[in-house]
C-alpha cells in the first residue's frame, strides 16, 4: 500500500493519500496472547462487558447503588 522507496510521493503524501496517519505506517501491530485473547472473549460473551466482572454494585458511572456517583 505504502511504498517507502517511491521515486516520487515521499511517505508522508503516500500517507494522506491513503487517509492513515504516518505513526499507522510505522506502528508495528501487536500480537495478543492467546490468554489475553480467551480473557477477552469471555468479557465480550458475558453481555455486560467488565462491569458484570467488577460486581453488581458498580456501573460503568463509577456510582454503586442508588448513588450516581458513589
Amino acid at each position: 500500500m505504502i511504498d517507502p522507496g517511491h521515486s516520487r510521493l515521499s511517505i508522508v503524501r503516500q500517507c494522506e493519500l491513503a487517509s492513515i496517519s504516518r505513526s499507522s505506517f510505522y506502528r508495528e501491530p501487536t500480537v495478543e496472547s492467546e490468554e489475553t485473547l480467551r480473557l477477552m472473549r469471555f468479557i465480550v460473551s458475558t453481555g455486560r462487558g467488565i462491569w458484570s466482572l467488577l460486581g453488581a454494585q458498580i456501573s460503568p458511572l463509577g456510582g454503586g447503588g442508588d448513588q450516581p456517583f458513589g
